[in-house]
């Protein structure tokens, strides 16, 4: 009997070992991505970083919405009930309308980012400086307990406060008067920090020009003789774009 059972248990010992390995790599695969994808909400870029969702499962997915839960998930041509558990056990995508089990979860956006500042205007800096933050998400952002806060000379940082939204794909617009930020002529670095302390976006600048805005741009940070507060940042002809001084630390 002892030779006829050998077979079988190598064989069972293998399937065990092979399930153990593919749940710590799920395990191990949801922490390192850190942020939750909410599949209700979450823009293109952001659903393709999903285990079985690819770009065209995502664009099926966001035709399909809402989803009542993860479950709901197999109305997605080729999302089959075990990759419907391969989802889940990622960790990674979530349905803001589940109800959440145990200690509520805080699941922050990302993509809200600087956008355009102006340090040295005109008129008096005092009364005329601001700060821009533009929301990339398909979806608006309320910004309670969100800060902003300059790194150099004299700093603040300014709280949002409750009910602070800012609309998707919007742009939201703040004074000196309103933050009591300085934005130092000499140079200065602006952060953005979301509730739980992390630092979701920053920029740094050099001396700023009399009249110019320090504009965000797809291949950098840029000044410009046009300010565009409230708008979609405007270039003038043929300038030309720079990195921030912190991007470039950045990648060095």
């Amino acid at each position: 009997m002892e030779n006829l059972s050998r077979p079988v248990l190598v064989p069972c010992l293998y399937i065990l070992t092979g399930l153990l390995v593919v749940n710590f790599a799920f395990a191990t695969r949801a922490i390192a991505k850190g942020e939750k994808i909410d599949v209700n909400a979450a823009p293109l870029e952001n659903l393709v970083k999903i285990i079985h969702i690819g770009e065209a499962r995502a664009l099926e997915l966001i035709s399909l919405r809402p989803f009542s839960s993860l479950d709901d998930l197999t109305r997605i041509k080729g999302i089959s009930k075990a990759r419907v558990e391969d989802i889940k056990k990622e960790g990674l995508a979530w349905v803001m309308t589940e109800k959440q089990e145990g200690p509520e979860l805080t699941v922050y956006p990302v993509s809200v980012v600087l956008n355009e500042l102006l340090p040295s205007p005109e008129g008096a800096d005092s009364e005329n400086e601001w700060i821009e933050l533009f929301n990339q998400n398909d979806f608006g952002v309320e910004l309670t307990g969100w800060q902003i806060r300059d790194t150099v000379g004299k700093t603040k940082t300014y709280a949002f406060p409750e009910k602070t939204a800012i609309p998707s794909q919007g742009l939201l617009v703040l004074a000196r008067p309103e933050t009591k930020i300085t934005l130092n002529n000499s140079g200065d670095e602006i952060m953005i920090l979301r509730p739980d302390g992390k630092v979701i976006d920053l920029v740094s600048f050099g001396k700023a020009p009399r009249g110019e805005s320090f504009n965000k741009t797809e291949s950098g940070w840029v000044w410009s003789n046009i300010l565009t507060p409230g708008a979609p940042n405007k270039l003038p002809p043929q300038i030309l774009e720079v990195e921030s001084p912190a991007l470039q630390e950045k990648k060095n």
